[in-house]
């Protein structure tokens, strides 16, 4: 079943009475060295700071975002560098019950997910920078009606959450507050034995869904102090693509409509290396249409260098020629999230300007890699890497392991790459 996530989302809430404000932009000055990451907290942040009350306030939105330390991960089932995180966030006049009951009743009736396959994670209670802080009143009792045991309770180890993740702090000073989690169950058929819960890493269960009670903070400038903020505010967000994968019945992310566009461009077997070009195209469509940052060793060039170079190495194993395939696959992306996002609408030539310019150091990277590689096997008499010497031309030079074979033994990619 295909629903249009995005459109539901902001149907739901507005129709609740929140306001539908923009997307907050990628290259914000919150994140100095990185990408926005989350959704609201950047058109929050301000107010919840403020040290007088401010007027109350309910919105909601889709975020475009960017999420730096997962790119090393995209390639299995469920991790990407760029998504879409669907938010709504209230300030000042807070009804935590309606809150929580607003989100199952999106999940439930709208999204229509069944209730036996929904998992919740909760705070409880725990002490935080010398104070015990516990889950808003009422809302355990809530919890325990909506999945009755299919709630797991715990501290600030799993469920307090903390501002963080490269942004930028003002004063040292770090948001933090209670955190309830949705989680879909994928079947039992994946568990990991008779204790497996929603805190294993065996794959069975799918975070979709969390909501934020932003009531306070820790002042870091001397001994962490937990304080309570003047603003309180919560925020509640899905992951548009999680979610398309369990409404859509998909065994993977790269096999939902957020991604088959993209996926038929290529027409290879998806494997890793489909999923990383596919993603990390995505992500440079929307950094570089809203600037133009340069491949470089540090900060957001460091990431723009990583995303373009792996997206390469993944088409240079599947003996693809990028020349062919990135300007029909950025194409293709732009025509997914145009109607959206307009600013990816003429980004086209930026994009391939800077990736194929990038490309020529690469090559040459490359190329000095094979001699070293060479080298190596000649001087130590041996016919293939150990894992070890894999990985020190990974880091070294940026060569994939999965790219080592073809620079070892296939004259052709050496010839492509001069």
């Amino acid at each position: 079943m295909k629903i249009n996530i995005k459109k539901k989302w902001l149907d739901f809430y507005q129709s609740l009475g929140f306001k539908k404000i923009e997307t907050a932009s990628l290259v914000h000055p919150s994140f100095p060295t990185s990408f926005n990451m989350s959704a609201g907290l950047v058109q929050l942040d301000p107010r919840i700071r403020q040290k007088d009350k401010v007027e109350a306030s309910k919105e909601c939105l889709v975020q475009k975002c960017v999420r730096h330390f997962d790119i090393h991960k995209v390639g299995d089932s469920s991790h990407l560098s760029f998504f879409e995180m669907a938010a709504a966030f209230e300030v000042v006049m807070i009804d935590e019950k309606k809150t929580i009951k607003n989100i199952w009743d999106f999940l439930t009736e709208e999204l229509e997910i069944g209730i036996d396959k929904l998992w919740v994670t909760a705070f409880d209670q725990d002490r935080v920078a010398g104070k015990t802080i516990s889950l808003p009143d009422g809302l355990r009792d809530l919890l325990d009606d909506l999945v009755g045991e299919k709630v797991v309770y715990s501290g600030q180890k799993t469920n307090l959450w903390k501002q963080g993740g490269g942004a930028e702090f003002v004063d040292n000073i770090r948001l933090c507050g209670p955190q309830v989690e949705f989680f879909y169950d994928k079947g039992e058929n994946l568990s990991c034995g008779k204790n497996c819960n929603v805190f294993c890493s065996c794959g069975r269960f799918l975070e979709i869904s969390n909501t934020l009670f932003i009531y306070y903070y820790i002042d870091y400038n001397k001994d962490p102090v937990l304080k309570k903020v003047v603003n309180r505010s919560t925020e509640t967000v899905i992951g548009v693509e999680r979610c398309a994968k369990v409404v859509e019945s998909s065994q993977d992310l790269f096999l939902t409509s957020c991604f088959s566009p993209l996926t038929s461009v290529i027409n290879k077997k998806l494997d890793e290396n489909v999923k990383i070009i596919i993603d990390h195209i995505k992500s440079l469509v929307f950094i570089l249409s809203e600037e133009e940052i340069k491949p470089t060793k540090s900060d957001r060039g460091r990431i723009v260098r990583t995303l373009i170079r792996k997206s390469l190495a993944s088409l240079y194993i599947l003996k693809l020629d990028p020349k062919k395939v990135l300007p029909l696959l950025i194409e293709e992306a732009i025509k997914m999230y145009q109607g959206s996002y307009p600013e990816v609408k003429n980004s086209k030539e930026t994009v391939l300007r800077i990736i194929f310019e990038h490309e020529q150091i690469y090559k040459k990277t490359l190329v000095k890699a094979k001699r070293k590689i060479d080298k190596y096997l000649t001087d130590n008499n041996v016919k293939e890497l150990s894992e070890e010497k894999k990985e020190y031309f990974w880091l070294r030079y940026g060569v994939p392991k999965k790219l080592v074979p073809r620079l070892m033994h296939e004259s052709g990619l050496t010839s492509q790459l001069v």
